[in-house]
């Protein structure tokens, strides 16, 4: 399945088959803007971390910047650290 086109229940589907109970974190990489929400929503749904590549560069880059701001809505990454 090619990820970055995906419907929202195809992409909740693939990412609930991988984050089984032996994965302690979901990584999603090479995917469009829309994943950031469902990786967030799918850390409620796994109760485990999921992120995507764009919420950790977009994260990343706002630390070296000097930027420490929070925000809701994109996962635990960007709301906690």
């Amino acid at each position: 399945m090619l990820i970055a086109h995906a419907p929202g229940p195809e992409l909740r589907d693939a990412i609930i088959e991988v984050g089984g109970p032996e994965v302690d974190a979901v990584v999603i990489v090479g995917t469009d803007l829309p994943v950031v929400r469902v990786a967030a929503s799918a850390e409620f749904w796994l109760s485990k971390p999921v992120i995507a590549l764009n919420t950790a560069t977009y994260w990343s880059a706002l630390r070296q910047c000097g930027i420490d701001d929070k925000m809701q809505g994109f996962g635990r990454l960007l709301a906690d650290f």
